[in-house]
């Protein structure tokens, strides 16, 4: 199982592997997991890590190959591209080749040259000749390759399928699950105070929609004295963070830089509305969990949320850059504090279903139906 991430970095996309790994193995399956720090060396950092991974896990493959055999080689888009190669030139069965995405990358780079064309921002080299253009070519070259394919939600099946040119049969639908321990979380209080707490879980980052939450803030502290906003997991220095409101707005917004598995439940307990407006996403675990903790989720109209949020019934969606109408949906939350209470307790009934072992236990369903037909 290969994954382009830390395996220290236990939050999103690192923490979705690392789940699904764990309910494979709970299901009597043998897991390999690469991850970064196992086939590279400390100094390799930044971009230069995804651009060698590929290299490196078919070196990693080459070294095992003799000692160990695999089913299943279950990778990151992008990143098994060599290894394929190298198992063609190989004898003996070639193992099933599965390729996951955290999110369709042809998608979040149309996006993001958007974004930088509106803030009339040009994109440095390494963007334009990686990020841009090597990085969608390794991507699309993975998911052409593979004998499976799963993706997070209809809106990446549709660009698979229709600009990449998947073919369908191959392409399946899987959105992340939760943790027992998150999807076990007690019901939230009803105190009307709590609709008045605003929480965003994420990246400090434009990719995360980080750059509209200070106009977001400003609009609803003028509304009310009242809304406090707490900014978790930025993986940024908190001055850096707060520099980015305005400075009257400061005091009322909390930074926690990092926070722990354990510290999630007091951290959902005591906010109402889950802020989220992320330009484009797979399938956010942030969201997921917040849904799963009873907050009333404001999101983007964007990945799994367009079709797991109801608008009205369990949470609000917004079109991606729209700060105004991110302000007027939370505003509408705290004027009828019954309703936010009323739309987070159907937010948690939404994700009840949402279990690591039945996504493992379907995507082994999947892989049996192709390796023994």
């Amino acid at each position: 199982m290969l994954s382009h991430h830390g395996r220290s970095v236990l939050g999103g996309a690192p923490l979705a592997d690392h789940a699904l790994a764990r309910a494979l193995r709970e299901e009597g399956h043998e897991v390999d997991e690469l991850f970064f720090e196992d086939v590279l060396p400390p100094a390799v950092k930044a971009t230069w890590r995804l651009l060698v991974f590929p290299w490196a896990v078919a070196l990693a493959f080459l070294r095992e190959r003799r000692r160990r055999r695999w089913d299943v080689i279950e990778s990151t888009a992008g990143d098994a591209w060599v290894l394929a190669l190298l198992l063609r030139l190989l004898p003996g069965p070639r193992p099933l080749l599965s390729i996951r995405t955290h999110g369709l990358e042809h998608r979040r780079a149309e996006m993001d040259r958007e974004r930088r064309l509106r803030e009339a921002k040009r994109p440095g080299l390494m963007t334009r000749l990686y990020h841009y253009r090597y990085r969608l070519w390794e991507v699309g070259r993975d998911l052409r390759a593979a004998d499976v394919v799963f993706l997070l939600n209809q809106e990446d099946e549709r660009y698979a399928t229709g600009r990449l040119g998947l073919r369908p049969e191959k392409v399946h639908l899987l959105p992340n699950g939760l943790r027992d321990e998150v999807l076990g979380l007690d019901e939230p209080d009803g105190s009307p105070d709590r609709v008045l707490q605003l929480l965003f879980l994420g990246l400090w980052s434009p990719i995360k929609g980080a750059d509209l939450l200070p106009r977001i803030a400003r609009r609803l502290f003028q509304e009310d004295p009242r809304f406090r906003l707490t900014c978790a997991g930025v993986q940024e220095r908190a001055e850096a963070v707060l520099a980015d409101f305005a400075p009257e707005d400061r005091d009322r917004v909390e930074v926690i830089v990092r926070y722990q598995g354990s510290e999630l439940p007091g951290l959902l307990a005591r906010h109402g509305v889950f802020v989220f407006p992320s330009p484009a996403e797979g399938c956010s675990l942030a969201l997921l969990e917040a849904m799963a903790g009873g907050l009333a989720p404001v999101t983007t109209r964007t990945g799994y949320a367009a079709e797991i949020i109801q608008p009205g019934s369990n949470g609000f969606l917004v079109d991606p850059g729209d700060a105004e109408g991110f302000a007027e949906r939370v505003a509408a939350l705290a004027a009828d504090p019954e309703a936010a209470l009323a739309m987070g307790r159907a937010a948690r009934r939404a994700v009840a279903g949402h279990r690591w072992i039945d996504r493992a236990r379907e995507r082994v369903r999947i892989w049996d139906s192709i390796l023994k037909p």
